[in-house]
């Protein structure tokens, strides 16, 4: 294929990559399970400037519940906890500490332990909704690109008669169908995800409950339970504000 086909073909794949990789992003930020791409969205004001979260602390991620944020320098701790909750306010956030050896001293090392909430009812409703929004965004993003590299394709084979121009046509068709499909196939994993971690968190309700029902009954206890989840019913709401306790001037 000539070279002017050629370029404007890698223009439109580019595209189509860009929006492929931000629904990717965005699917990762619907929090289901600690991934780093979930942090990527953070920015924190440090040195000046407004720096990306691996310029301030480093990240680890000790299961696929957590993650743990250890600041370059403790004075900015409370910025990264406060850039964090600009994202991601559904985390659960507390000040932690560590006491690590240094040249035969030991030294108290703060960092930050966020916490991935139970997909209870409430966020599975949510989550699905917000995958499906990030499916509609990207079939939008999709088609408006289509139509303007249509239109440049077709004034490019005007151009050049003795180019097959089905041919260069059907490629650029595939190459938006080979998107769709990967799109379609992130949608999908990611709802998929999403029921998983739901059904987990009814599983260990529902075994909550019956060690409940087995200690009433070996305490003799007839009356039917009336168990507390208090630690499920918190789930059901999210925190509005910045969770200020965890960080006192002295932690």
């Amino acid at each position: 294929m000539v070279y002017e086909i050629e370029k404007l073909h890698s223009e439109y794949a580019k595209v189509l990559d860009a929006y492929t990789g931000l629904l990717t992003i965005r699917s990762f930020n619907l929090l289901v399970k600690a991934h780093p791409v979930a942090l990527i969205p953070v920015t924190v004001e440090a040195y000046g400037a407004e720096c990306n979260l691996e310029d301030v602390a480093d990240v680890a991620i000790p299961d696929d519940d957590h993650f743990e944020l250890y600041p370059k320098n403790e004075e900015f701790l409370k910025d990264i906890g406060k850039a964090v909750f600009d994202v991601h306010p559904e985390l659960k956030m507390e000040v932690a500490s560590q006491v690590q050896r240094v040249d035969n001293d030991s030294i108290e090392q703060h960092y930050l332990r966020l916490e991935v909430p139970y997909v209870d009812k409430n966020r599975r409703d949510i989550l699905l909704q917000g995958v499906d929004l990030c499916h509609e965004d990207v079939k939008a993003q999709y088609e408006e690109t289509r139509l303007k590299y249509t239109a440049k394709l077709a004034e490019t084979l005007l151009a050049m008669p003795d180019v097959d121009g089905d041919a260069a046509k059907k490629r650029f068709a595939e190459t938006l169908k080979n998107h769709q499909e990967i799109a379609r196939q992130t949608i999908e994993d990611k709802k998929q995800e999403i029921e998983e971690a739901y059904k987990r968190y009814c599983n260990k309700r529902a075994s909550s409950a019956a060690a409940t029902d087995e200690e009433d009954a070996a305490l003799g206890n007839d009356a039917k339970s009336s168990y507390q989840m208090s630690e499920f019913e918190e789930d059901e709401e999210t925190t509005s504000s910045f969770p200020m306790s965890g960080f006192e001037d002295d932690y």
